[in-house]
C-alpha cells in the first residue's frame, strides 16, 4: 500500500453540490436532528436554537420568524440574519436568554432556574449568555460566506486522512461533502476511510477483489443515512450521490481492466 500526500481544494461544482444537499438558509434554524444550525449546515450546537425558541415564545415575536423549503421535503422555520436590525431583536434575545437559562438549569441541576441557589444561577447565566452570543455572533455573516470558510477545515481533514490513494477532484469533492455532513471525528474513525486507504478498489489485477472493494466502499457510504436513529430519504440520496462520485473512476478503471483481460483470452 502506497503513501500519498493529497493537497486538493474543493471545486466550485463540489461547493454547489454540498449547498444543494444541505439547503441554504440565511439564518438560524434547527436541522432534522433538532441541532441549532446556521446557513449551509454550519452546526452551532447539539441542542435547539435558543434564538428561535425566543422568537417562538410570543405571538408578536413570532412574526420575525420566516419559513423556507430549502430544497428538501419539509418546511424549515428560522430566525433570519436580518433580525439584528429589527426592533424585536432585543426582545427575542431576552426571551432566548430565559430559555437558555432554563435549559441549562434542567440539564445540569434537574431543577427550574428560579429554584437554584444564587451561586448556581450565576453559573447558569454565564452558560446561557455564552450560548446566546454563539448564535448572535453568526448573524452578521452571509450564509454562503460562512459556508466557504467552514469548508477549509474539512478539506484539511480529507487531505490528511486519505493517505492510501491519490485522490481525483471528483473523489475529493465527494469526501468533503461526506465529512461536512457526518463530522471529522466520525470520518477519521470510520471503516470507510480504512477501506479507502487500503486502496484495493483502485489497484491490482484481481478483478474480483476490486469489485468487492468497490461494493464495500459503496456500502460504507450508505450506512451513514440516519439522523436520530431514523433513516432519512434525503441522507440516503446524498450518500448514494457521494458514493457514485467517489467511485466513478474506480468503476471505469475496473471496466477497462475487464475489457483488457477479455482481449487476452
Amino acid at each position: 500500500m502506497g503513501s500519498y500526500k493529497n493537497s486538493l481544494s474543493i471545486s466550485d461544482a463540489g461547493v454547489k453540490r454540498i449547498a444543494e444537499h444541505e439547503g441554504t438558509i440565511d439564518g438560524l434554524y434547527n436541522d432534522p436532528s433538532k441541532y441549532c444550525t446556521y446557513g449551509v449546515g454550519h452546526l452551532v450546537r447539539k441542542s435547539e436554537c435558543f434564538m428561535l425558541a425566543g422568537a417562538n415564545s410570543d405571538e408578536q415575536l413570532k412574526k420575525s420568524i420566516q419559513k423556507q423549503w430549502p430544497g428538501k421535503s419539509y418546511e424549515t422555520t428560522y430566525v433570519p440574519r436580518t433580525i439584528v436590525t429589527s426592533e424585536n431583536f432585543a426582545k427575542i434575545k431576552e426571551a432566548a436568554t430565559r430559555n437558555a437559562q432554563e435549559y441549562f438549569a434542567q440539564r445540569q441541576h434537574k431543577k427550574s432556574f428560579v429554584n437554584l441557589a444564587s451561586a448556581d444561577q450565576e453559573r447558569i447565566k454565564t452558560h446561557a449568555e455564552a450560548a446566546i452570543k454563539e448564535e448572535t455572533d453568526l448573524l452578521p455573516f452571509v450564509a454562503t460566506d460562512q459556508f466557504k470558510k467552514d469548508l477549509q477545515s474539512y478539506e484539511t481533514t480529507v487531505n490528511s486522512g486519505v493517505t492510501g490513494v491519490a485522490l481525483t477532484q471528483g473523489m475529493f469533492d465527494a469526501l468533503v461533502s461526506f465529512v461536512y455532513n457526518v463530522g471529522k471525528g466520525a470520518f477519521n474513525s470510520s471503516q470507510l476511510l480504512k477501506k479507502i486507504n487500503e486502496n484495493i478498489f483502485m489497484s491490482g489485477d484481481d478483478m474480483k477483489k476490486r469489485e468487492e472493494a468497490i461494493k464495500e466502499i459503496e456500502e460504507e457510504f450508505l450506512k451513514w443515512n440516519k439522523s436520530g436513529g431514523s433513516v432519512l430519504k434525503g441522507l440516503t440520496t446524498r450518500r448514494q450521490d457521494e458514493a457514485d462520485r467517489f467511485l466513478s473512476q474506480a468503476r471505469q478503471s475496473l471496466e477497462t481492466l475487464k475489457m483488457t483481460q477479455n482481449l487476452k483470452k
